[in-house]
């Protein structure tokens, strides 16, 4: 977790890290929102990588947004060094 997100949209359930593609599955929500794209997944989850989740996820009929760095854009490595 966040510690600067503590205490922010308490409201909506918050899915376990490890079993998460699990815990959507059950809930079936018709969203989710899943954080950092490109990023791996820690040792022991279904999926090495979240791309994967994401997949897993859209193949229930689940809608999935996501969030990326566009420093982890390679194609786009040259204009991101250009503008920061």
């Amino acid at each position: 977790m966040r510690p600067h997100c503590d205490g922010l949209d308490t409201d909506r359930p918050k899915a376990d890290p490890l079993p998460f593609v699990d815990a959507i599955l059950q809930r079936k929500p018709k969203l989710v929102l899943v954080d950092e794209l490109a990023h791996s997944n820690a040792p022991g989850s279904r999926h090495p990588k979240r791309y994967l989740d994401v997949e897993e996820i859209l193949s229930h009929g689940i809608d999935v947004y996501t969030t990326l760095n566009v420093q982890h854009l390679e194609s786009l490595n040259d204009v991101v060094a250009q503008i920061t």
